[in-house]
């Protein structure tokens, strides 16, 4: 698993694809010669659900790193 370090790095670019997919900067298709040339398809759905994941997975990874268990204990209730 990669540490919280590494996954924040993936967030910072993934948040930066996504600003750049919104403002028109990122470019799918280019011509050159002739030719063309096509890059994979983003949609700025996809990278949000990326962003999520990321961020549960950072979660998760700060966790481990700081020694805290993964799950916490189910607390139990007697009704009377």
């Amino acid at each position: 698993m990669a540490t919280a370090a590494e996954i924040s790095a993936d967030i910072d670019a993934v948040r930066e694809a996504r600003m750049k997919l919104a403002s028109g900067q990122r470019v799918d298709e280019v011509w050159r010669d002739g030719r063309r040339i096509t890059f994979g398809k983003v949609t700025l759905d996809s990278l949000t659900n990326m962003l999520a994941i990321l961020e549960s997975d950072l979660e998760r990874a700060t966790n481990e790193e700081a020694g805290r268990p993964r799950r916490s204990s189910i607390g139990y209730y007697f009704g009377g």
